[in-house]
């Protein structure tokens, strides 16, 4: 087992200070981006439709696509927003929201996973299940920097005492990867690739409910895994039958025997990102570039149409979360560090640079947190370097 090293609390407030202008930074930029969509969406709203801006296309904003009446007339604002990469009528837009919201899934489930840890009572998963909702109505990138900012501050790795109090059941793992698999991903491709413009928007309609929806099939495998008795693990965390010696030996002998299931949740759905960032780079017109895919390079010139208007302010969405996000992915590591792992900072720095140019951000976001996850199941097990 490592040695504990402590962090000062005001050592530590240094160190998060820059999540404060990463917070404000996104509240700022979207009322500018607001500015320009909220007339169009007061207009569409009055008219009861949406009509793309070369008369090609028309959506009832009235229509019923859930047959609930409350959350039918919620959906109008959000599903409005949705409208011009969903019907392909602005090409950028569609392929930055293709890879943008399967990069979700990776940022959703490194969430749950760090909640998921046994140092944790059960109720911390409804941190990251809340914000996941307000990410729904506000947009990830308004509460990227307030939720990663109190995420350091409320599970420091370098308080971990032992590989036990890290470790996760199992099967709760298992059930979270499946989920994703069965519910989260199916809904973001029927988005988009549906063969009717109105199937797409209802399956849009249902995506907006995902953080719901995923938990509840997570809880429902959890129980076919827990009723087969499929993993080992689920003995040593989630019945109250274990004994204290058992708990003791775990955390002494520094193993973690969910690492086997992380590892391939991360690596799957890393994957998946992957290919999504890979089918935007190979589909994208010659004279689009991926700069301008991903960044609104256009900020400068004057908003025409709401196509371009949702268009910047997805963009900078995408772009408010991978920055605190990225800079709290390099504060796991220094926690490392003060742990006495002996870090490559070279190494995670260009694996962050080179990761989001070649697999996309949500890619390596989860491939560099599983970076450090097994950097820190080796700093129990003592099988890591040392500075």
């Amino acid at each position: 087992m490592s040695n504990q090293t402590s962090d000062p609390l005001w050592k530590r407030a240094l160190w998060a200070a820059p999540f404060l202008p990463l917070a404000i930074w996104p509240w700022l930029e979207n009322e500018a981006s607001a500015a320009h969509v909220i007339p169009y969406l007061l207009q569409m709203a009055k008219d009861g439709v949406w009509t793309s801006s070369n008369g090609e296309i028309a959506l009832s904003m009235t229509e019923p696509h859930l047959h609930i009446p409350v959350l039918d007339n919620a959906m109008g604002p959000l599903l409005a927003v949705f409208t011009p990469s969903m019907t392909g009528i602005d090409p950028v837009s569609r392929l930055q929201m293709i890879s943008f919201l399967i990069d979700v899934g990776p940022l959703f489930v490194v969430g749950m996973l760090e909640k998921f840890r046994r140092r944790h009572h059960w109720s911390a998963v409804l941190y990251p299940f809340l914000f996941a909702i307000a990410c729904q109505f506000v947009g990830i990138g308004k509460v990227a920097g307030v939720y990663y900012l109190v995420e350091y501050f409320w599970s420091p790795t370098v308080t971990l005492p032992n590989a036990h109090s890290a470790s996760m059941p199992r099967s709760t793992v298992n059930s979270l990867l499946g989920a994703t698999l069965l519910v989260y991903y199916p809904l973001v491709a029927g988005s988009y690739f549906a063969p009717t413009t109105q199937g797409r928007v209802v399956f849009n309609a249902v995506w907006q409910f995902f953080p719901i929806l995923v938990l509840l099939g997570q809880g429902v495998l959890f129980s076919v895994f827990q009723s087969r008795g499929k993993t080992a693990d689920e003995a040593g965390g989630l019945t109250k039958s274990t004994s204290k010696s058992t708990k003791t030996a775990k955390a002494q002998a520094g193993t973690r025997p969910e690492m086997s299931s992380i590892r391939l949740t991360m690596a799957t759905l890393s994957s998946i990102s992957t290919l999504a960032f890979l089918y935007v780079r190979v589909t994208r017109p010659s004279d689009m570039s991926m700069t301008e895919i991903f960044f609104p390079v256009d900020s400068g010139t004057p908003v025409d149409s709401f196509e371009t208007a949702v268009r910047r302010m997805l963009q900078w969405d995408q772009v408010c979360w991978v920055v605190p996000g990225y800079y709290w992915l390099l504060l796991l590591f220094r926690d490392l560090s003060l742990k006495g792992v002996d870090v490559p900072w070279g190494r995670v720095v260009l694996g962050l640079i080179l990761g989001t140019v070649s697999l996309g951000a949500g890619a390596t976001f989860g491939l560099v947190w599983l970076w450090r996850e097994s950097l820190l199941t080796q700093c129990f097990e003592g099988g890591v370097k040392r500075a």
